[in-house]
């Protein structure tokens, strides 16, 4: 009976922190973002939470025992020391930096995501490593603790924000770009993106902190910036012989020399492109392409296409 009630207070504890996002990293995040865009979400979870365990509490104290046990188990160290204050003020960094606390990241594990498997095994590790050095060379062993974090953090970070940065881009461009062809027509569209893009990219790196830079890339350009780098070049080869149908057709991540990642992002040919962008332009269309890209080589291309990519990447700090 008491293996029974431990495992059912166990699923109804992972399901109230799936249940208010205290499993979703980005939700945790905000919530810790106090300068920033700062999510108040969880300040309700958390006093709901206070709220019923002190009731809770309160009315368990005025039993001689738990239901289950034969006495309670509190706390017996009341004095605040350094070893407190440091272990706190390092459970809160390695929370600020990766959006995930032991309970959420154990519960997490369920999804199969491979960052929460990482959080795991290296907090198993950090325990044991603690335990192991706890006397002699905790100081000496810290440092590499807390970079190891940090790399990891910063790295599963990336990972989750940079196709947010994506989509955000494209969702802004697209919505704009739609309301002009639609307003004013495929021609003064031209004039839109050649004059607008950079203002709107920046609009989209704000809502991001300015912590990314990002841009497009293709094999058949219009703008002389978007020409790709040359490492982009054999991912290019890739994904230029593929349709948007056909399968392995997925973003991917590219390291760099200095170990930083780079995103980067299919851009396929819809139908709204063709404008612009297909096989059968109109002659005004045309004209002021010429006008614009003296150079233009993105024409030509048919529904489902691969354009480029969108890349995404941190900024130098």
């Amino acid at each position: 009976m008491k293996s029974l009630i431990s495992f059912l207070v166990g699923v109804t504890f992972a399901l109230g922190l799936g249940i208010s996002g205290m499993t979703q990293t980005h939700v945790v995040k905000g919530f810790l973002d106090i300068f920033g865009s700062w999510n108040l979400n969880l300040i309700g979870v958390m006093v709901g939470a206070i709220i019923i365990h002190a009731i809770a509490f309160h009315l368990l104290m005025k039993r001689n025992s738990p239901l289950l046990d034969s006495k309670f188990y509190l706390p017996t160290k009341k004095e605040i020391d350094k070893r407190l204050v440091f272990g706190a003020a390092l459970f809160g960094l390695g929370w600020g930096w990766a959006g995930i606390c032991p309970g959420p990241g154990i519960v997490s594990l369920a999804s199969g995501e491979v960052h929460f498997i990482v959080f795991v095994v290296s907090m198993i590790t950090g325990m044991l490593i603690y335990k192991f050095f706890e006397k002699k060379l905790l100081l000496k062993t810290l440092p590499v603790i807390l970079v190891t974090l940090s790399v990891q953090a910063s790295a599963n970070n990336f990972r989750e924000e940079a196709p947010k940065v994506a989509a955000s881009l494209k969702k802004n461009l697209l919505e704009n770009l739609q309301r002009e062809v639609s307003e004013n027509g495929a021609v003064k569209a031209v004039d839109f993106c050649h004059l607008n893009v950079g203002t709107l990219a920046k609009e989209t790196s704000k809502n991001f902190k300015d912590q990314y830079e990002f841009g497009r890339v293709s094999h058949k350009t219009r703008n002389s910036n978007n020409v790709p780098k040359e490492w982009m070049n054999s991912y290019i080869d890739q994904f230029k012989i593929k349709k948007q149908s056909m399968k392995d057709t997925a973003a991917l991540f590219h390291t760099l020399e200095d170990g930083k990642e780079v995103y980067l992002e299919p851009l396929w040919t819809a139908p709204l492109c063709l404008q612009c962008h297909g096989d059968a332009i109109s002659k005004k269309v045309s004209d002021e392409i010429t006008k614009r890209y003296p150079n233009d080589q993105a024409r030509g291309f048919k529904v489902g296409d691969f354009r480029g990519f969108l890349w995404v990447k941190e900024k130098n700090k």
